[in-house]
């Protein structure tokens, strides 16, 4: 079992961090926070600037399947996976929120990285065919936005497979991808989160592909590396996960957790320290829940790995024996001053 650890100090913060088929697999989250446009919309937005930006500098990723241009991620299956439903997201610069501009959605889901070569598992609908009428496709609520640009309305394209794709063979997968009428894929968006995957990018139809990083501005000495967005529908052998508080911090530090609980997914945590701004932010990551009391406050696990970040997020590993991170926290100590949050558990 995995376990993630908050604390936060005033001198020392510590964080740990239809009738359709359900969700089975999530790549990670665009969405960064509540848009003004009103209830229900949400930002997904650019960190631009000197911190706390973070330098970025790439709206979104060509994919514009008439310019040869195609993203491609991978995603890991442990346990045998039954595909019905594959999600992706676009936008095209400048258009409303409907009707939806997209004319062409194209999907493969390969057994090899595209880099070294596609090769089309049993079933993969081809990512010359274009799937788009079997698709749903409209606005997803959620503006791609900065501090100085117009706001770009994100669509979400579901590709219903007429013929359900069966993974059976436990690994690394790759969803490739293209579409028309949009022409750009948001990057997966955490904020205080600069570097969030491995995707690639072939940019024309005899290009090569390449790490998607976003290089700054300025520019950076070593790129971002970013994950894209996209969702698997189906079934799976084994129930989906979950997300329980397991304990009550102490202290006023708070922790918000989500994301998606499922084998390859990813797993998200916040963490607003007592007194912002002063002393340290740690995340603390665990494997045993092995609660121990500290100043008056109870610990959840033995803090395996430690991270200094406010905002982190972790991908659910193949392993089933690392399935469950759980957040912890501690806090409301006089002498050293410090506070803890709440704990959580993710359950596989």
């Amino acid at each position: 079992m995995r376990s993630i650890l908050s604390l936060a100090l005033p001198l020392l913060a510590v964080s740990a961090l239809t009738a359709q088929s359900p969700l089975v697999y999530s790549n990670g989250p665009i969405i960064t926070g509540t848009h003004p446009a009103g209830p229900g919309i949400s930002t997904s937005l650019l960190q631009i600037g000197a911190p706390p930006g973070l330098f970025m500098n790439v709206l979104g990723y060509g994919a514009q399947q008439a310019a040869g241009n195609a993203i491609a991620d991978d995603f890991s299956v442990n346990i045998p996976m039954v595909i019905d439903g594959i999600e992706v997201f676009g936008y095209l610069t400048g258009a409303p929120t409907s009707p939806s501009p997209v004319t062409g959605v194209y999907v493969e889901i390969s057994s090899t990285d595209p880099a070294v070569g596609i090769t089309p598992i049993t079933g993969s609908p081809g990512i010359a065919n274009n799937q788009i009428a079997n698709s749903t496709h409209g606005w997803s609520n959620v503006y791609r936005t900065t501090t100085t640009t117009a706001d770009r309305a994100v669509m979400r394209m579901r590709v219903n497979l007429a013929t359900p794709i069966t993974i059976a063979t436990p690994g690394v997968y790759w969803l490739i991808f293209q579409f028309t009428g949009v022409n750009f894929c948001p990057p997966v968006t955490v904020l205080g989160a600069a570097n969030t995957g491995n995707s690639k990018q072939r940019v024309g139809a005899a290009g090569a592909w390449v790490a998607m990083v976003d290089t700054g501005n300025p520019v950076q000495p070593v790129p971002f590396t970013c994950n894209v967005p996209f969702n698997l529908y189906g079934t799976v052998t084994q129930p989906l996960g979950s997300i329980t508080q397991s304990s009550a911090g102490c202290g006023n530090t708070t922790i918000r957790v989500g994301g998606s609980p499922v084998p390859g997914g990813l797993l998200r945590t916040d963490i607003t320290a007592s007194n912002p701004g002063v002393g340290l932010v740690l995340l603390g990551y665990g494997f045993v829940g092995v609660p121990a009391p500290f100043c008056g406050c109870l610990v959840g696990h033995e803090w395996s790995v430690i991270n200094l970040a406010s905002s982190s997020q972790v991908n659910v590993p193949q392993d089933p024996s690392w399935y469950g991170p759980e957040l912890n926290g501690i806090g409301g100590c006089p002498g050293p001053q410090v506070t803890f949050t709440n704990t959580h558990k993710f359950q596989m």
